[in-house]
């Protein structure tokens, strides 16, 4: 370590598992491997970086990767980080950032697979040098750049403040609520003319142009016998003698009478039985697979008849008696038709499947889907008349709100006008952004629409789930002093970590605007 620590000898010890996990994870190769480029990797401000720097990078960072990460990385991630890793090195050093030997030491020394009862123990440290093939000056040098990694990215998010007006604008934007009227066009009262109208050219046209929806992933069919761990519950009980037993036998537990313990016990020997149930339940299922039993007779042995079932990668179909079960659907799809699994324990149970087909992804004919284009066709040409008549009554709305004076009840010059148009007004209770409107449901579309209106002022037509709406603003109601203060906090930290994450993003991308790096292959011999 720095000379100081690389001194001290007596530290406490015991043996951790840390270091020889990395030992697996690495093996006696060791953490770095080589890809000598020659020439120029590129240019940083105007300087150009050579391929020693490059690659001195790019060992740092397969190093920090493997750490957080393990083993199985893309070279061409490992390029890429340790390309920006350059940039920003570039950057730390145009900032004259700093990190002291003593800064160093101490948080080499609280990393925990260095530690044994607490205390860094110097032999762990000798042990994964070894095990990524570095002395200790070349790995606290990559130590030290990381931590100055870490204060640029810090130095860089703490350039972002929150203003209290900012703070305070973001906060009655999303608690002020609005008194309005509203008049609703229900996207269902165009449906009928569509219908009227929709012809089998027209079909075709929308079937070409969303081919995507009707896209059906590759499907694989598999017969599977499930061993369900609800079964065992039912059957797996904890009797009173048992109970009563147990803390007779526990004189820990004797400081409480039997009933305050009573259940803590029962939960006790429950959870017990039950770890001992799914081992023999496991053992018996393995024992049949090692004798070659099918699916089918395996079911009749146990009990539990073969299932059958489609399955998708996503998982987002359900299979019965398990739901939608990720490992099924993973396991379904690495095996190959006719292939057996092991043993998986899923939600529900102990499962072994088989794979007996397969389905490729397909675009289904629009001969299958007709019915299914048809609706999605006439939902949309219904939503479009509907934005269009709301469009057009706009207008009609507009003109005839204008008064010559203000009048003294602006709801009543609505409905009013409303009447003439033959249109119904609606007077939901007032609502802010994160609650549903009366009649409406989820608000945030259109309390962004009445967020810049003065009062009185009309929306454009604003598209809802099921209907187009425009609204009349009457009052927008100021949400309370206390309510901010008890937001606050919570609020700004929120605003500060959204801001910081997109000034972070700019400020990468201009910096390595600055940097030119270039295409591996020209720095091919």
């Amino acid at each position: 370590m720095l000379r100081w620590l690389q001194k001290k000898k007596n530290m406490a010890a015991v043996v951790v598992a840390g270091v020889g996990i990395l030992t697996a994870l690495w093996g006696v190769g060791g953490v770095l491997e080589q890809r000598i480029r020659p020439g120029p990797a590129g240019t940083i401000g105007g300087r150009r970086v050579s391929a020693d720097e490059f690659q001195h990078s790019r060992q740092a960072t397969l190093l920090t990767l493997r750490l957080l990460y393990g083993t199985s990385l893309p070279a061409e991630l490992v390029d890429d980080e340790a390309w920006r890793r350059l940039v920003m090195l570039a950057e730390v050093r145009r900032r004259n950032l700093q990190v002291t030997d003593a800064e160093i030491v101490q948080r080499l020394q609280q990393l925990p697979w260095l530690q044994r009862n607490g205390f860094f123990a110097r032999d762990l440290y000798d042990q994964f040098l070894r095990v990524i093939l570095l002395d200790a000056h070349q790995f606290e040098e990559i130590y030290r750049e990381n931590l100055l990694l870490d204060r640029l990215q810090q130095a860089v998010r703490e350039e972002v403040t929150i203003p209290d007006a900012q703070l305070r604008e973001e906060f009655h934007r999303r608690r002020d609520r609005f008194r309005i009227g509203y008049l609703r066009f229900a996207h269902d009262d165009f449906l009928k003319a569509a219908a009227a109208s929709a012809t089998d050219e027209q079909l075709s046209i929308y079937y070409q142009a969303h081919q995507s929806e009707f896209h059906v992933p590759a499907r694989r069919s598999i017969a599977y016998v499930l061993l369900p761990t609800a079964e065992l519950e039912r059957t797996h009980t904890v009797t009173d003698d048992e109970i009563a037993s147990y803390y007779d036998t526990h004189a820990a537990l004797k400081t409480k009478p039997l009933a305050e313990v009573h259940t803590e016990i029962a939960s006790l020997l429950k959870a017990r039985k039950l770890t001992e149930a799914r081992k023999v339940q496991r053992a018996r299922l393995e024992a049949l697979l090692d004798e070659n039993k099918t699916l089918e007779e395996i079911g009749t042995i146990l009990g539990h008849p073969t299932r059958t079932s489609h399955v998708v990668a996503a998982a987002d179909e359900e299979i019965p008696d398990l739901g939608t079960e990720p490992l099924i659907s993973q396991e379904a799809f690495r095996l190959t038709v006719g292939e057996r699994s092991d043993v998986i324990q899923a939600g529900q149970g102990l499962v072994v499947l088989q794979v007996t087909g397969e389905e490729p992804e397909q675009i289904s004919p629009l001969d299958q889907v007709r019915a299914k284009v048809r609706e999605e066709y006439l939902k949309q040409e219904a939503r479009q008349a509907a934005l269009t008549r709301a469009t057009e009554l706009r207008q009609a709305l507009v003109e005839q709100l204008q008064p010559t004076a203000s009048p003294a009840d602006p709801a009543a010059r609505l409905q009013q006008v409303a009447k003439t148009l033959k249109l119904k007004v609606r007077w939901p209770r007032p609502f802010h952004q994160n609650e549903a409107v009366e009649g409406l449901g989820p608000a945030a579309a259109l309390a962004a629409a009445l967020a810049g209106l003065k009062p009185l002022e009309l929306t454009t037509a604003v598209n809802t789930e099921e209907s187009v709406v425009i609204a009349q603003l009457l009052e927008r109601l100021p949400a309370p002093d206390e309510e901010f203060h008890q937001e606050q906090a919570t609020l700004k930290q929120e605003l500060l970590q959204r801001q910081q994450s997109i000034h972070y993003g700019e400020w990468m991308r201009a910096l390595q605007q600055s940097a030119e790096r270039f295409p591996a292959s020209s720095r091919a011999p």
